[in-house]
């Protein structure tokens, strides 16, 4: 499903740059985020 491979990609991204931020409660926010929008 490409739709599903641009998400997975763009959320790949969003991670990297969250983990240079360190923030927990930020990773967690946009997991919870992608995880309701992105996929559900």
């Amino acid at each position: 499903n490409i739709e599903i491979n641009n998400i997975l990609r763009e959320f790949r991204e969003i991670l990297k740059e969250l983990a240079k931020t360190k923030d927990d409660k930020e990773v967690k926010y946009w997991l919870a985020y992608y995880l309701w929008h992105g996929i559900g």
